[in-house]
């Protein structure tokens, strides 16, 4: 595995465990796990590919900020997904975006018995660390 996958491994599987026992994703783990991506990004492509992984990691939490309002996202899940971004191409990030949201909705319908109303709210470290664990597997781009 390359340094990257490992990294990212490490990092989903972390958050995934602090997000299903404290309902929250540390900023240590998203900081850290966004300078290693910053990092990687340089070391592969110089110093012209860190404006553009900024810029996309910027645009993502823009993107998903109504859902942070609509209180269906925490910050913590945002700048989880922002960090993910840095290690990952934008096609497969995409893929990654939409089975993790899949997999969050049906944890949330499993969880609810079937009904997605009330204040019922499943985490994305799970879902998301299955995810990434397709993209490991090579199940998506």
């Amino acid at each position: 595995m390359m340094v990257r996958q490992i990294s990212l491994l490490i990092y989903a599987g972390g958050a995934a465990v602090t997000d299903w026992r404290g309902h929250k994703i540390y900023n240590v783990w998203t900081f850290s796990f966004m300078a290693v991506g910053f990092v990687l990004r340089f070391l592969q492509g110089g110093p012209g590919a860190l404006l553009p992984a900024a810029g996309a990691a910027a645009g993502l939490i823009l993107f998903l900020f109504p859902f942070y309002k609509a209180g269906g996202l925490g910050a913590g899940d945002l700048k989880y997904l922002a960090g993910i971004s840095l290690h990952m191409e934008l096609r497969a990030f995409l893929y990654f975006l939409f089975f993790t949201f899949l997999f969050a909705l049906a944890g949330a319908a499993a969880g609810s018995g079937g009904r997605l109303r009330g204040s019922h709210r499943t985490g994305i470290g799970l879902p998301a660390l299955v995810s990434v664990l397709f993209y490991l597997g090579g199940l998506y781009p």
